[in-house]
């Protein structure tokens, strides 16, 4: 194996370990390994894909720090199906972690929403008692073009939601995946519930 094969595999795999113990993001989790290695030659770097590999055969055989995988997934699939109904007329998709299979402490739901405007998703969230925060992320959404969206963050006890809006009434527009340049993949309700059955 080639010394900077060797390299990028330690980083992803330290990166790996960071996402599970302080349930943060991969490209944070990433940074951080490549600044506790000294590394920044790109070539050293992993790849989005390689640390998910990683998660996943870590999920399998540790079940993320012992969780009794079953019965939270379960429970985490249950408030995303809450979080999805309550956002019925926007049109959700659910996307991230929970479809890739490395979901972990500390992960987020990730949605996809459809509204005319901002505004509507507000008064919905408020006629619902929800408290939320609005923020800004710019995320790629053609071969080279990036684009700013808003999302929507909001809890349901312990787990973080995010609802990313697309202001737009096609359904079926998407973002790109910032490393492989693939559509995000993506599920409606009624699909995820089948998916659990």
């Amino acid at each position: 194996m080639k010394s900077y094969n060797r390299q990028k595999h330690m980083i992803a795999a330290e990166a790996a370990n960071i996402v599970i113990e302080k349930g943060i993001d991969i490209e944070l989790a990433r940074r951080e390994a490549c600044k506790k290695f000294g590394i920044s030659d790109r070539k050293k770097i992993p790849k989005d894909q390689e640390i998910q590999a990683l998660l996943r055969e870590r999920s399998e055989l540790f079940n993320y720090q012992g969780m009794k995988q079953d019965k939270e997934l379960e429970q985490i699939r249950q408030t995303a199906v809450k979080a999805m109904q309550l956002f019925t007329e926007f049109r959700p998709k659910i996307t991230g972690a929970i479809l890739d299979g490395i979901y972990h402490h500390g992960s987020s739901i990730e949605l996809h929403i459809f509204a005319n405007t901002i505004e509507e998703v507000e008064r919905k969230l408020i006629h619902s008692s929800v408290p939320f925060e609005l923020n800004e992320r710019k995320l790629k959404a053609g071969k080279n073009s990036w684009e700013t969206f808003y999302l929507i963050t909001f809890y349901a006890g312990d787990d973080k939601i995010e609802a990313l809006i697309f202001l737009s009434d096609d359904p079926h527009r998407n973002i790109l995946d910032s490393v492989s340049d693939a559509p995000l993949e993506r599920l409606s309700l009624k699909q995820f519930m089948e998916l659990g059955k």
